[in-house]
């Protein structure tokens, strides 16, 4: 059985480009994607999910990298949202 949960790690980082690992797992299946952004992409990202949730309606979406030929690696879309009126989360990602 494998860990659930969601995991973002550095692999690599310059003055310009970060590479990341986002892996996820719900415990019977995972999967990860490295995936490449802007050094300066970093800091919003964070910010976006920082203080998750604030509200029962809160809704965030991040996506890292692109996803398509054109792209340079992997990407994936994280989305964090609540489920009910008590506040209980969800993730939903894509890799």
């Amino acid at each position: 059985m494998i860990d659930a949960g969601i995991k973002i790690s550095i692999l690599y980082r310059d003055q310009d480009v970060i590479e990341l690992r986002i892996s996820a797992s719900n415990g019977s299946f995972a999967g990860c994607a490295d995936a490449y952004i802007s050094s300066d992409d970093l800091p919003s990202m964070a910010e976006t999910l920082g203080g998750f949730p604030s509200s029962l309606s809160d809704r965030r979406k991040v996506v890292f990298a692109a996803f398509g030929r054109a792209s340079a690696g992997g990407a994936a879309k994280l989305k964090l949202y609540c489920t009910d009126q008590a506040g209980h989360a969800e993730a939903s990602i894509t890799i």
